[in-house]
């Protein structure tokens, strides 16, 4: 990920390594943002840039302070309350089935690819990805 900073405003540029899309991100960012969730915007992307070869997307900068560099002495249930209600909306967003979203990008973002889930140690609580309950 690159960080650039214009007199317009500071934008993330993102390339995948592997031969995926970024388009299933984008659609659940524009999806997210749509629900009132705080995720950044996208501003573009490729499927292929011509120069690269790689899926690139650029994102805009959440405007706001990392509460890791400075968590307020006051207001700390408040932002803990508003996290809540960012992590309700994640999980408020339809989906027609659980697994790995394909990243070749052909099936947006509920075209599931299959988990096997014999490929996948057992947790130590014997959950694995492949047994329910």
């Amino acid at each position: 990920m690159f960080r650039v900073t214009t007199g317009s405003g500071t934008y993330y540029v993102r390339f995948l390594p592997e031969a995926a899309s970024f388009a299933a991100e984008v659609m659940a960012h524009n999806i997210l943002l749509d629900m009132g969730v705080i995720v950044p915007r996208v501003i573009g992307f490729e499927h292929r840039n011509e120069t690269t070869g790689l899926s690139v997307m650029i994102t805009a900068e959440i405007p706001g302070v990392s509460v890791e560099d400075e968590w307020p002495r006051n207001n700390q249930g408040g932002i803990l309350r508003e996290a809540g209600r960012q992590i309700a909306r994640v999980h408020e967003v339809s989906v027609d089935g659980f697994g790995w979203i394909d990243p070749s990008g052909t099936g947006g973002l509920c075209r599931l690819v299959p988990v096997d889930s014999d490929q996948y140690p057992q947790s130590p609580a014997g959950r694995g990805t492949g047994e329910t309950g």
